[in-house]
């Protein structure tokens, strides 16, 4: 079970690396949208089983030589100090750091939602409903602890105003600023961050992680723009620039989605100006980024052809050294 995890875990950082290199070509050649879809990829495969052994390719039994190398050289240095290690206390350095994982992860798993859930409770202690505003099942209020707009709830969808929106928003740009909100909703990014966050917990102790964790938010802001903006008019454009600028505010709880946070607000007014949509151009991205999705998870699956060299390279390991009791 340690072995998956920590199998699992190598392979969601090796793609979060990958989608980190592609995500900006493909946003440019093809649309945010689906730069966003593809942090899928490492999402996916921390739920990815090991695939069954039917499936599985034939198990490589040659080893590269430098490899054997460091494996009989192990081999000896175990023999030479077998005398010493009998009556040696043994640790289980493996159990040890699993413990020490898990409980970072569950630490900092909780630690972000009790942030996220004040956060919330406090901007909706003393808002004001505003029905006129509503979208459907999607309540609108205004809050003087919201810096800016922003969604809140998975059950219970609501958007969030600051309390001065109408001295701070013409017309249009507050039109605009509750739509990319309801966006949020509609596409469940709401849902997505609460998942983002579990990977991001299991990997606390991993700085890509962190790394492709920004990424991934600036994506969704980027997707939920062009979405806003697909069919939008110049003066249209001009307007949700206004209210991006105007509701730029610091740094939220990582599973809130809000208007102006982000860390590349530059790029957000940028793709603005120049990104139109091309329904050719999103359906060949969809199926590019099918194919890596799906082409990824083959090729880092437990049992899969990329993860067979460790795991003969891990039997050799426990012949030599086993693992203490």
């Amino acid at each position: 079970m340690i072995s998956w995890a920590v199998e699992t875990l190598i392979a969601s950082t090796l793609l979060m690396l990958v989608v980190l290199a592609v995500r900006r070509p493909v946003a440019r050649h093809f649309g945010p949208h689906i730069a966003y879809g593809l942090w899928l990829l490492p999402a996916l495969r921390m739920l990815l089983p090991p695939l069954p052994q039917t499936v599985a390719p034939v198990p490589i039994h040659v080893l590269p030589a430098n490899v054997e190398a460091l494996l009989a050289a192990a081999a000896a240095l175990h023999t030479d100090a077998g005398a010493a290690a009998v009556d040696a206390p043994s640790i289980n350095w493996l159990l040890l750091f699993g413990c020490a994982w898990a409980a970072g992860a569950l630490a900092f798993l909780c630690w972000h939602v009790w942030t996220y859930r004040r956060f919330v409770r406090a901007a909706l202690a003393d808002a004001t409903q505003l029905p006129r505003f509503d979208r459907g099942r999607i309540e609108v209020c205004a809050s003087p602890a919201a810096r800016g707009p922003f969604a809140a709830g998975i059950f219970l969808k609501t958007v969030v105003l600051p309390e001065d929106y109408r001295r701070r928003y013409e017309r249009d740009e507050l039109r605009l600023a509750i739509e990319h909100e309801v966006q949020h909703h509609r596409r469940c990014d709401m849902s997505a961050n609460f998942i983002a966050l579990v990977v991001l917990a299991l990997h606390w102790w991993n700085p890509i992680a962190h790394w492709a964790h920004r990424a991934f938010r600036v994506d969704q802001e980027l997707a939920c723009d062009a979405l806003v903006l697909a069919q939008a008019t110049p003066f249209e454009r001009h307007a949700y620039g206004s209210a991006l600028l105007k509701s730029a505010c610091d740094r939220l709880p990582v599973a809130a989605c809000a208007l102006g946070a982000g860390d590349d607000l530059k790029r957000r007014l940028t793709m603005m100006k120049i990104y139109r949509w091309n329904a050719s151009r999103a359906r060949l991205g969809s199926m590019i980024a099918t194919g890596l999705v799906g082409g990824g998870l083959l090729l880092t699956a437990s049992n899969g052809i990329a993860a067979e060299t460790t795991k003969r390279v891990e039997q050799k390991v426990r012949t030599i050294l086993p693992v203490a009791a």
